[in-house]
């Protein structure tokens, strides 16, 4: 039995969540041959990247999921984010972006992540991709074309070789440890609830970022009235609120973010993380390149993760498109795009872990000076149309 349609590629992705389908979509659009490689069966529960968590696109990459074809359907199936509320919990600074009062129809969408996983799994199934799931690589060797990659399903065995080996399978990815990636790693010592509620009042498309003592709480709007939490606590405080009843957990959450959207009626299934933000020091070697959560694992505070991959793999494309594929995989032109990529990864590394220890800090003139900060930009219009356009992502364009 064969686990794949033949044995030498030119592209062999490892992963295929959101970020690994995403790159898949976009390297057959240059007509790359490729193959794409998932542990986890793709309508399995277990499948980290498909999970009950949501996504804040920007619009920067919802134009980018527009150039994969799948931008209409997205559309139709995500909610759409049209105003940001950002405040302080028991102080007066507050910013807003309000999509009408910058002549734009909405600031971005938010969409559960397993129906983005759908969405782009139709997508490479109608470019016929090929996909294999469940599958795992044991074993990666450096040889003078490429890799060689040894796979297993649990019952058979089988070798695939390639000229360029991504790894796009997460934070944790063993392959990326054995081929002596260095990591570093920053530990937040705070862990983060994430569920879907149901508010009493209409969210009417409004995200709101509330910095409470504890962390940050994030509501994003989903369809049919609901709301997206992430809500950052101390690891004891999380662990008491996953264990808490619906009751309690929605008058805690009631506390943390006030009643600006009345009671919470209903409280999803509780699901927790805890608050890392592990970033790889390179994300190329001869051959080999990582792409979204196995390059940088960011805190959840800015919703930076995934846009920051598409924006890597948009790209990617354009430089794997331009470039002589004779030298597929060569370093120095790995290299040559990961310049090109290094400021923009670099500024949005430095921006989440910015944002997560300022509003973690307590002191008293550090609270006062940030909340200036909030109700200055709120009044200024060209601030606030710089914040835009960076929570957009559209700052390096």
């Amino acid at each position: 039995m064969s686990l794949t349609k033949k044995n030498n590629y030119s592209v062999v992705i490892v992963g295929g969540g959101l970020v690994g389908a995403s790159l898949a979509i976009a390297l057959k659009k240059i007509g790359l041959d490729l193959l794409v490689l998932e542990a986890v069966e793709a309508e399995s529960q277990l499948q980290p990247s498909f999970d009950d968590r949501s996504v804040a696109l920007s619009l920067s990459s919802m134009k980018i999921l527009n150039k994969f074809g799948i931008y209409e359907k997205l559309k139709y199936k995500g909610q759409a984010l049209e105003n940001i509320h950002v405040s302080d919990q028991g102080q007066y600074g507050f910013a807003r972006l309000e999509s009408n009062k910058l002549n734009i129809e909405q600031l971005g969408a938010v969409i559960e992540n397993r129906i983005l996983g759908e969405l782009l799994l139709d997508k490479v199934e109608q470019l016929k991709i090929e996909y294999r799931s469940p599958i795992k690589v044991t074993k990666a060797t450096k040889d003078d074309r490429g890799y060689s990659l040894l796979l297993t399903n649990g019952e058979h065995e089988e070798t695939v070789n390639c000229s360029l080996l991504i790894l796009a399978d997460g934070a944790r990815s063993p392959l990326k440890n054995d081929l002596g990636f260095t990591t570093k790693e920053t530990d937040f010592e705070k862990s983060a609830i994430v569920c879907n509620v149901k508010p009493q009042l209409p969210h009417n498309n409004w995200a709101y970022e509330r910095f409470t003592s504890n962390g940050p709480l994030a509501l994003l709007p989903l369809n049919q009235n609901r709301l997206s939490i992430v809500w950052s606590n101390t690891v004891e405080k999380t662990k008491e609120l996953i264990n808490s009843t619906e009751e309690e957990f929605a008058e805690e959450l009631l506390k943390s973010f006030g009643a600006r959207l009345g009671w919470f009626e209903k409280i999803g299934k509780r699901l927790s993380f805890p608050l890392k933000q592990i970033v790889s020091i390179n994300t190329v070697k001869e051959n080999c390149l990582l792409i979204g959560n196995s390059a940088q694992t960011l805190h959840p505070i800015a919703g930076q993760g995934l846009n920051l991959a598409l924006r890597d793999i948009l790209a990617l494309q354009a430089h794997l498109g331009s470039s002589n594929l004779d030298k597929l995989g060569d370093y120095n032109d790995l290299l040559m795009f990961e310049k090109t990529r290094v400021k923009d990864r670099q500024e949005t590394i430095a921006n989440t872990e910015g944002l997560a220890r300022l509003f973690a800090n307590e002191w008293s003139p550090m609270t006062y000076s940030r909340n200036f900060i909030m109700k200055f930009m709120d009044i200024i219009p060209p601030l606030k149309e710089k914040f835009a356009i960076q929570a957009m992502g559209f700052k390096n364009e």
